[in-house]
């Protein structure tokens, strides 16, 4: 205690102010010590004593924090979202095949195949939900009962449609045997065809997100979907972990409309969540976000 109040005492003011605005934010103290360090190592003492030159660095160093991952469009994409229960895994899933159908064919001048494949048989009213969304966009709604079925359905749409999107059943990260039974679906599927998305909560604990990213590895995911960025004012937690495991972010969802309240994810989209930063620099100088153009 005595070690850390003289270390205390001896850091700039700045960066005392600095890190109180970081752990209001909800970042690590992990994250909050890596900014604390590189302050020290990059910034002047002219620099330092100009608490809105300190801000403006810290914004650009989390701001390269936030890896976001690149649309790349295959001949069939084949999509598949794993994640605990609770999440809004497939309201997003509901919401992707929209984005899809609408916004990708007006994009690319041609109405593309989707269908939709659920795994989904033990959560009450999963079916329904996932069946009723399908019906308002016009998808045939599959239900695999077992690893056989699915790839039989996989095989039958192979040529046919140009995007597969699988709902698999939430399951808790404290429930490992439960997960690798689900990853039992993907087993046969050959390496590269399936694009896995993790879904997680932005109103999650870092703690908590950092256990679903471990138990959940077993499906070699390639990115995130963050949802629910809407029910949370702090952000710091889910960019503290980006930043820990440098796992880009595909989509952020907001909201429960269908098919709307997606959005492709950028840096600019999570910025503007933070307390007590400039929205006019954040707004001024990071512009990565990509418009979706619903038809």
């Amino acid at each position: 205690q005595i070690k850390q109040k003289t270390e205390s005492s001896q850091e700039h003011e700045n960066i005392v102010k600095i890190a109180a605005l970081l752990e209001e934010n909800d970042f690590t103290a992990k994250y909050i010590r890596s900014i604390k360090n590189k302050i020290t190592a990059n910034l002047s003492l002219a620099e330092l004593n100009d608490f809105e030159t300190v801000q403006k660095k810290v914004l650009e160093w989390i701001a390269s924090s936030i890896p976001t991952k690149k649309e790349e469009r295959k001949k069939q994409g084949l999509i598949a979202l794993v994640g605990p229960t609770g999440i809004g895994k497939t309201t997003t899933l509901a919401k992707l095949a929209a984005y899809y159908i609408l916004a990708v064919s007006k994009l690319e001048k041609r109405s593309l195949d989707v269908r939709v494949i659920t795994l989904d048989q033990f959560r009450i009213g999963a079916a329904f939900q996932i069946k009723k969304y399908c019906e308002h966009m016009g998808i045939p709604l599959i239900i695999a009962t077992d690893p056989l079925d699915l790839h039989k359905y996989l095989d039958l749409y192979k040529d046919s449609a140009d995007i597969i999107c699988i709902d698999t059943t939430g399951r808790s990260p404290t429930d490992p045997e439960k997960i690798l039974e689900m990853q039992k679906y993907f087993d046969e599927i050959e390496p590269g065809r399936i694009e896995t998305h993790l879904v997680v909560s932005a109103v999650t604990k870092a703690a908590d997100i950092i256990e679903i990213i471990k138990q959940y590895s077993v499906f070699n995911f390639s990115s995130l979907i963050i949802t629910k960025l809407d029910e949370t004012a702090h952000v710091g937690s889910i960019i503290s972990v980006l930043d820990e495991y440098k796992i880009p972010v595909a989509y952020i969802t907001e909201g429960q409309t269908v098919p709307k309240d997606i959005a492709r994810a950028s840096k600019l989209v999570l910025l503007r969540k933070l307390t007590g930063f400039s929205l006019d620099y954040i707004n001024d100088n990071f512009d990565d976000e990509i418009s979706i153009v619903w038809s």
